[in-house]
């Protein structure tokens, strides 16, 4: 659901085309709470809802941060990216718990905080190729706070100043990942594994984005496979979860 929806909006022909598909994903998704969905994925999607007692509202906000791509391409502060991060990221965390079985009140902040971490690594990963897209989710009050302007971005001028600026989003996202883990509830650690796993990932990559000085004008930054195979298993073994700065 969450990719059919994020395809309404990225392989659109027009706005309005990418509205009318949302409208359509949202008609769908009011039938899975009171009726019968025609599309056979959203059908499925129903019978999951029922089994895990999923609750609407994060559907709901995952699909208003699609809304948002559509209504604005840049964010003047902060406080507006969460709300975006939040209901692109966060949302997806929420819609999880019920399905992983958790029971403590922690695991919301819990999952709530992870999702924001997790999508300000995308952002810090994907700035060229959202700049290409016309998209600048770095907000615009960080820019003028390290002398960095949009025109620059979008020419993929790299210097002090973008260092500089990484430098402090990254650290706000390693911010996020360590309350993260400090909000970890002890009795759903093994429930939220597959959460960790993706949490620990992440946290390599932006470790990585970090080392290479934020080259990301020039490569989409990754890590390896066998990279992230050995992050999942020390995960799952309970290895080195600590949360250190974002320079590792």
């Amino acid at each position: 659901f969450a990719r059919r929806l994020d395809d309404s909006v990225d392989e659109r022909q027009s706005v309005s085309e990418a509205r009318q598909r949302l409208a359509a994903w949202r008609e769908e998704l009011e039938r899975c709470y009171s009726g019968t969905p025609a599309d056979p994925m959203m059908q499925e999607l129903a019978a999951t809802i029922r089994q895990f007692s999923i609750p609407r509202e994060p559907f709901e906000e995952l699909i208003r941060g699609c809304e948002m791509d559509l209504e604005q391409n840049r964010y003047e502060t902060f406080d507006e990216l969460r709300r975006y991060c939040f209901r692109v990221a966060s949302a997806v965390g929420l819609l999880c718990l019920p399905i992983f079985g958790c029971r403590s009140e922690q695991a919301e902040p819990y999952a709530i905080h992870l999702g924001l971490a997790l999508q300000l690594t995308n952002i810090l990963r994907d700035v060229s190729t959202d700049a290409g897209r016309g998209r600048i989710y770095l907000p615009q009050e960080d820019l003028r706070r390290f002398g960095y302007t949009s025109e620059m971005l979008m020419k993929k001028t790299y210097n002090e100043a973008f260092r500089q600026l990484m430098r402090f989003e990254a650290d706000r996202a390693a911010d996020f990942y360590h309350q993260a883990q400090r909000l970890l509830p002890e009795q759903d650690r093994r429930r939220l594994v597959a959460a960790r796993i993706m949490g620990r990932i992440y946290r390599g990559l932006l470790d990585e984005i970090v080392r290479q000085e934020f080259r990301v004008f020039d490569t989409k930054i990754a890590l390896s496979k066998p990279h992230r195979l050995r992050l999942a298993l020390w995960t799952c073994l309970g290895f080195g979860e600590e949360c250190p700065g974002a320079d590792g």
